[in-house]
């Protein structure tokens, strides 16, 4: 039951309020066929837009089976709509490009109810208005009938309470509005139809109410709703009609006019009236079983269904939204490169490059780099030393880490001399670390040298070597390398030497392994220590100091001394110093006096580590040192020409200190099966791995770093241009489907439900481009690198290598701005009711 009362509606126009509804009282029952009858503008699309909801702003109450419309919310309207209303359109507003099953799915799609029951009540309600048959037919493809009869079966398919028909049959053919009426009728036995039309004859043929309106007044017109039968007889001809009284009278008077004005024929007629009173039982129940089939219990819009409509959505315009993707997506990937070049990671670069070539170890430093006391940038690059040992231990494990001796020298019978590394084994070394035939040294006298170098020395197991001149050892081992499979001998025959060679041969071939006994007997019969950075006559002159070298001896092992001025060192920091070094600080022999000085801190935070491969030797005199003598070195049996005598036990802390770590040049890593954490670690302590590819990543890496600026601005900018392509893709398709929106509004959908889809869409828009930008750049990285590769000679590597982390978050980013984009546009329309969506307002 529908009761209006005291309604009234107006217009501002620009002189005052215009009048459309003024103080309507009605009443409509739960059946039937009510027709709204008026003149083009008198207002009938406006109270039936009020029945419906469309329109809520007006005075007076509206009743819906004594539930008060009239204060509801735009939400709650959209619950109520779905639950009791049907809408047919004058102009059908079918989805053009779904197919009939899929129109009559759309306000299903909304309810609770199994997919089997969905599909049967779609084939019965399309049995119904005759279109089973056209079930996959796309609407664009049916006539203009076919389509309103769609339009009818739509509304029907939710079994609703109330049908509300605005001009239902204004572009249809006179045959085909009556068909629709008809079956308008017979759907009006079990539901309200409420229809807008200016057709007066087919209301009063029709209807069960009719309602006037003319100026803004409304009449009800209650006709009898018996139903009769009426027969014309005419010579051989017999019609029968059922219909309603009033149906009855105007057909006599229409037949009377036709018979009058025909006065060439003389034959008489009769009319003959007959109560029809059998009830067509299987009709009615017919109709029940299509309108009463099932109770709707609403339900939000899934996300697969949001999906669907908004890959549709796209479809739609699908040239112009491609072009559009594409363009999205082209710098999307810019952005990629862009981002993934200022946040450039060797590390991941250096690891599929170890991955690839597999070297047994890594050959490691450290750079640094200050500013002196004379405003010159100096820098260095360390490799050894205790403060780099410690930073090693972060990122490698001590059995992993072998210390190397540069400068020494391999030799039989005193010719055939070659430089070579000298590797101490770490303490608990994996021994499957290296590939060794024979065995690995025990003792100070035993060696294990690469096939290479056995190979040139033409030596094997067993045989001895000459270290350094004057060291005997056995070989006991044979270290295998690649040097036949990198035809190394040959390269060097035909002299075809590049860096790969040279860095293989330095680090690789001319390389022996002792044990830790051989530094162990170094350290006891070492009298004399040539220290860096430790000349006490440049102690104050931090230009000179750093590029400096100074003997140190102890007293009670160098032999007897001659001494010349002064007394002999009774404390730590007293030393006595050779003539030569005297005369440099032009020291009086004859009336000799005390000389003090300390040296400057090269350890000091200023320096930056450059020096934390040296001594410190103002840790070694922390109250600085005394001069206090000076002897004669000509009477010294030393090989090295000492220049500083200390006490014995200071020079022990020291030559400790020295073979402890300072003796060592360099630190070989073994590559254990490196991951890409140990690249990224070293690469967060600053370690840098001396193979020449990785000199070229480091080179690539800095240059891309004194780009950063420039970088960061075409960051922003495509940044900018994606944010300006979302809004412009995302809110023109969203303005573009307002009739969409308004279409799916009637049929019973939320603001919730439409702001689901286009959510949907602006994230299927920022996936979908991600994906194919991610695709573009990974194609674009792969000719790069392709064509960086083919242009080295030896070792080829993909200089371009990017984390996906750094795509992910460019990809979020892109999603939040198209998700933020669609914000504004829905909530604008969602503000608009859905007439107005559908008539462009």
């Amino acid at each position: 039951m529908i009761r209006v009362v005291n309604v009234s509606k107006s217009y501002e126009t620009q002189a005052n309020a215009k009048p459309v509804i003024n103080n309507v009282n009605l009443s409509l029952p739960q059946t039937g066929m009510c027709f709204i009858l008026g003149k083009s503008g008198s207002g009938k699309s406006t109270l039936l837009n009020m029945l419906g909801g469309i329109i809520s702003e007006y005075d007076g109450t509206i009743e819906i089976d004594s539930n008060n419309i009239s204060n509801k919310s735009e939400t709650e309207w959209d619950v109520f709509r779905n639950k009791n209303f049907g809408i047919v359109f004058q102009d059908f507003n079918l989805i053009e490009n779904f197919t009939v099953f899929d129109n009559l799915l759309l306000p299903l799609n909304i309810v609770e109810r199994e997919k089997s029951d969905i599909a049967a009540k779609i084939d019965m309600v399309l049995s119904y208005v005759g279109l089973l048959e056209y079930k996959k037919q796309k609407v664009s493809h049916l006539s203009g009938g076919q389509k309103q009869r769609v339009a009818i079966a739509r509304a029907l398919v939710k079994s609703p309470k109330i049908i509300l028909a605005d001009e239902p049959t204004g572009n249809l053919d006179i045959r085909t509005a009556t068909e629709i009426f008809q079956l308008f009728k017979e759907i009006s036995k079990q539901c309200l139809v409420i229809i807008a039309t200016h057709d007066v004859e087919a209301a009063y043929e029709y209807a069960d109410e009719i309602i006037e309106i003319t100026d803004g007044n409304v009449e009800q017109v209650s006709l009898n709703k018996k139903r009769y039968k009426y027969t014309f007889r005419e010579e051989n001809e017999v019609r029968v009609k059922e219909c309603s009284y009033n149906e009855i009278r105007t057909a006599i008077n229409s037949f009377v006019k036709a018979k009058l004005s025909d006065l060439n024929k003389a034959d008489g007629f009769d009319i003959s009236i007959k109560v029809e009173t059998e009830e067509k039982t299987e009709e009615v129940a017919k109709n029940k079983e299509v309108i009463n089939k099932s109770v709707n219990k609403e339900m939000p819009l899934s996300y697969r269904n949001s999906l669907r409509y908004a890959v549709t959505s796209i479809r739609n315009k699908a040239v112009k939204n491609v072009f559009i993707l594409m363009l999205l997506a082209i710098i999307i990937m810019l952005l990629f490169f862009a981002v993934n070049l200022n946040g450039y990671q060797s590390s991941r670069v250096l690891w599929k490059y170890c991955q690839r070539y597999e070297p047994k170890y890594l050959t490691l430093h450290k750079g640094y780099k200050y500013t002196d006391s004379f405003l010159e940038e100096q820098g260095n690059y360390i490799s050894s030393g205790k403060a780099y040992v410690n930073t090693l231990c972060k990122v490698y494990n001590e059995s992993l880490l072998m210390p190397v001796i540069w400068g020494n020298s391999i030799s039989i019978n005193d010719y055939n001399s070659k430089e070579i590394k000298i590797g101490v084994i770490p303490k608990n070394m994996d021994k499957n670390c290296l590939t060794v035939r024979g065995r690995y040294p025990e003792n100070s006298k035993e060696i294990v040298i690469t096939d290479y170098l056995a190979s040139t020395l033409d030596v094997e197991c067993n045989d001895s070597i000459i270290i350094n001149d004057e060291e005997k050892m056995q070989i006991v081992g044979i270290l295998e390398t690649d040097y036949i499979q990198y035809e190394a001998i040959e390269k060097i025959n035909s002299l075809d030497f590049d860096q790969y060679l040279d860095f293989k041969i330095v680090n690789e071939y001319e390389v022996a392994i002792v044990d830790q006994k051989y530094i162990d007997c170094k350290n006891a019969d070492t009298v004399s220590i040539d220290l860096a950075r430790s000349d006490i006559y440049f102690s104050q002159w931090e230009s000179r100091l750093i590029d400096s070298n100074m003997i140190y001896g102890s007293i009670e092992k160098v032999g007897e001394i001659d001494l010349k001025a002064g007394t002999m060192p009774n404390a730590d920091n007293e030393i006595i110093i050779c003539e030569e070094l005297a005369a440099m600080f032009n020291l009086d022999l004859d009336n000799f006096l005390v000389l003090e000085n300390s040296f400057i801190d090269l350890h000091d935070e200023k320096y930056n580590d450059t020096y934390s491969d040296t001594i410190a030797m103002n840790e070694v005199f922390p109250d600085g040192y005394k001069v206090v003598g000076v002897y004669s070195d000509t009477e010294l049996n030393l090989e090295d020409e000492v220049q500083v005598l200390l006490t014995d036990r200071l020079f022990n802390n020291i030559k400790d200190m020295y073979f402890e770590t300072y003796i060592y040049n360099e630190y070989f890593a073994f590559n254990n099966d490196i991951e890409m954490d140990t690249f990224e670690q070293m690469n967060e302590n600053g370690i840098e791995w001396t193979d020449p590819s990785a000199s070229i990543v480091y080179e690539f890496e800095d240059s891309l770093k004194s780009l950063e600026l420039y970088i960061n601005i075409v960051v922003v900018f495509l940044g900018v241009g994606i944010a300006l392509i979302c809004i412009l893709l995302i809110s023109y398709s969203i303005k573009e489907q307002a009739k969409l929106l308004g279409i799916m509004r009637s049929v019973g959908y939320t603001k919730k439900d439409l702001s689901r889809i286009f959510f949907t869409e602006s994230i299927f828009v920022g996936i979908v481009s991600s994906v194919i930008a991610g695709i573009m750049h990974a194609i674009v990285t792969y000719f790069c690198n392709y064509n960086y590769a083919t242009g080295l000679e030896d070792r080829p590597f993909d200089l371009l290598s990017f984390s996906p982390i750094n795509a992910i978050i460019v990809s979020v980013c892109c999603l939040v701005v198209c998700v933020l984009s669609t914000i504004i546009p829905v909530y604008n329309l969602s503000q608009k009711k859905p007439f107005e969506l559908i008539h462009g307002k």
